[in-house]
């Protein structure tokens, strides 16, 4: 999410370029961390036996090779976690930056804020124009009336750009914030049961030992929670077109 995030902030990348970096993302995820956890299974010394075999938990790399723990597994991802908030704050702070732009460019161009003599002028201008348009009105209502086109409605974004920009930054700071939530909760109670298990060796803590087992298993469920969220508008309108009826033409032969 953080990289897509990069790439589309600062490298411009479209939907269609982003897609193309899944099968890197696949690579990245499963391929790199299988390496160390292929070969530990090799790794063992006369003193601490082999680096995989029965833990508290769930059985992975043994007590006896505890740092490795630390090293081999949470530092990486505190470094992953680190990196993915910088991300959110750079791109944050753009977004933040292109919205009081925004603000700005639309106070410049408000009505409120013209010269007073600008709008004398427009009030005059528009004051002797009324005569010329009640004489159009009453010609062309001496004419049969025809059903019309109606004038173009303007859009959300040109009657309110404000309105639209602060729409756009809640999206962003929803699903950062969320994305923050759900590593923070997911990642503190274990790294911090790991901590404790090396600084008092052959001793259990067992509020964090049960907190953690119970927060690392819903990574899964954070994930889609927020997706279900941030995705919201787009399942209600996929739902909407599954409801409506199909139509099958017959070509006639």
């Amino acid at each position: 999410m953080a990289c897509n995030v990069m790439c589309a902030f600062f490298f411009h990348f479209d939907v269609v370029e982003l897609r193309q970096l899944e099968k890197w993302y696949i690579l990245l995820c499963y391929g790199l961390p299988f390496i160390p956890a292929f070969v530990f299974f090799f790794v063992h010394t006369k003193e601490r036996g082999y680096m995989y075999g029965s833990a508290v938990s769930w059985c992975w790399i043994k007590t006896k090779w505890g740092w490795w723990r630390l090293w081999s597994f949470y530092v990486p991802v505190w470094i992953t976690i680190l990196i993915t908030i910088m991300i959110y704050a750079v791109a944050g702070k753009k977004i933040f930056d292109k919205r009081q732009e925004l603000v700005k460019a639309n106070e410049r161009i408000s009505p409120d804020n013209l010269p007073k003599a600008r709008k004398e002028k427009s009030r005059s201008s528009q004051t002797e124009l009324l005569p010329t348009t009640n004489s159009v009105e009453e010609a062309s209502s001496n004419k049969p009336s025809r059903p019309g086109i109606p004038p173009d409605q303007p859009s959300y974004a040109s009657l309110n750009p404000n309105k639209q920009a602060n729409a756009a930054m809640w999206a962003y700071a929803k699903v950062s914030l969320l994305f923050f939530l759900a590593m923070m909760i997911t990642w503190i109670p274990s790294t911090a049961n790991r901590i404790y298990s090396i600084l008092y060796p052959g001793m259990v803590n067992m509020p964090l030992q049960y907190v953690s087992v119970f927060v690392l298993p819903l990574q899964g469920l954070w994930n889609s929670t927020i997706y279900i969220i941030t995705s919201m508008d787009a399942c209600r309108v996929l739902w909407k077109k599954l409801g409506e009826p199909v139509v099958i033409l017959k070509g006639g032969g």
